[in-house]
C-alpha cells in the first residue's frame, strides 16, 4: 500500500497575480518517506495536484532544480499559462497548438514587439499532423530553430500522444519519473477532443500529466490513498472523482459529500459538483479515477 501527498496546481494571491505553493510534496510508501522539493525557478514534480504546478510557476526561488514541462494543445490556453510557459524547461507544440502560442504570446509581454514576445516562448518542437499549424507560425518557428516533425503517416494516434512518444524519446525514464507534464488547453472546445486526453491519462499512467483549460484541472489518481491539499484561493469549491476505465470503490474526507466505499461507476453513481470543505482532502481508491477541480485561471 503506498500513500502519496498532493498538493494544487495553482494559486493565485488575493490582490495580485503571482502565483503562490508550498515547496515541498511528499510520497508516502511502506518503508520509506521521500520528500521532494519543488522548484519555483525551473520546473516540475513527482506527486502532482494543482498547488506543486503552482509553485514552479511562482517567481520565488528554491534550491532544487525538479522539471516541468509545457505542452500545448490547439484550444483556447489559461489566461495564466505565460507563468507555466516562463517556468518550464522544455515546451513542445502539438501540431496547431503553435498557432494558440503564437497569436498569445504578446499578451504575455505587452512592452515588447510581438516578434519579440514570440522569440521569448518558442517551442523546442512542434508534432503532429500538421494539417492545422498556418504556413506563417511554421515558418517563424523553423526560423528560430524548432525543430518540427510530420508524424502525418500516423493516423491511428492523437496529436497529444504524438507529443508524449517525442517526450519519452527525448527523455530517459528516470527523467521523465521526475517530471510533471502541464497539458495547457487540455480541457474544453470538442467533446471528442476532451474525451480523447482524459483517455490519455489512463493511457499514460506512468507519466505525470495534468490537463489544464477552460476553468478546470484533471489527473488521474492510481488505486491507493492519496492525500490532496488544494490551493482554495485558486481552485474550487467544485470538484469531481470520475471513473472511466471501470467502476471503483472510493473513500473520501474533506468534501461536503463524502464517499465511503461507496461504489461509482461510469455507467452509475459518479461524484460530481462535490465541494472542498477543508484544507486538506483524503481520496482512497480501488481503481484509477479522475481527480477533476474547478479553477480560477
Amino acid at each position: 500500500m503506498h500513500v502519496k501527498v498532493f498538493a494544487p496546481v495553482c494559486s493565485v494571491a488575493a490582490g495580485s497575480s503571482s502565483l503562490i505553493l508550498p515547496s515541498s510534496c511528499h510520497r508516502l510508501t511502506r518503508n520509506r518517506t521521500l520528500r521532494i522539493r519543488v522548484t519555483l525557478t525551473v520546473t516540475s514534480i513527482t506527486c502532482m495536484s494543482s498547488r506543486e504546478v503552482e509553485n514552479k510557476l511562482s517567481s520565488q526561488s528554491d534550491a532544487s532544480h525538479s522539471k516541468l514541462i509545457a505542452l500545448i494543445l490547439n484550444y483556447n490556453l489559461p489566461t495564466q499559462v505565460h507563468k507555466l510557459l516562463h517556468k518550464a524547461q522544455f515546451c513542445i507544440c502539438a501540431d496547431g497548438g503553435a498557432n494558440q502560442l503564437y497569436d498569445a504570446a504578446p499578451r504575455f509581454a505587452q512592452h515588447l514587439s510581438a516578434v519579440e514576445a514570440r522569440q521569448l516562448v518558442r517551442p523546442a518542437v512542434i508534432v503532429g499532423d500538421l494539417d492545422s499549424i498556418k504556413d506563417e507560425v511554421r515558418q517563424f518557428y523553423a526560423q528560430l530553430g524548432t525543430e518540427i516533425k510530420d508524424l502525418s503517416s500516423d493516423q491511428n494516434t492523437t496529436d497529444l500522444q504524438k507529443c508524449l512518444t517525442e517526450l519519452e524519446h527525448r527523455f530517459s525514464t528516470q527523467e521523465l519519473a521526475d517530471m510533471t507534464i502541464v497539458v495547457a488547453g487540455g480541457l474544453g472546445g470538442r467533446l471528442d477532443h476532451t474525451m480523447s486526453a482524459l483517455s490519455t491519462l489512463h493511457k499514460w499512467p506512468h507519466l505525470h500529466l495534468v490537463l489544464w483549460g477552460d476553468g478546470s484541472m484533471a489527473q488521474l489518481l492510481a488505486p491507493g490513498k492519496h492525500v490532496i491539499r488544494p490551493a482554495k484561493e485558486f481552485e474550487g469549491p467544485t470538484c469531481g472523482l470520475v471513473p472511466l476505465s471501470g467502476p471503483a470503490r472510493i473513500s473520501t474526507q474533506g468534501l461536503k459529500w463524502d464517499l465511503d466505499k461507496t461504489l461509482s461507476e461510469f455507467t452509475g453513481m459518479i461524484s460530481t459538483s462535490n465541494h472542498i470543505m477543508h484544507n486538506t482532502v483524503m481520496v482512497e481508491t480501488d481503481a484509477d479515477v479522475i481527480w477533476i477541480t474547478e479553477t480560477a485561471l
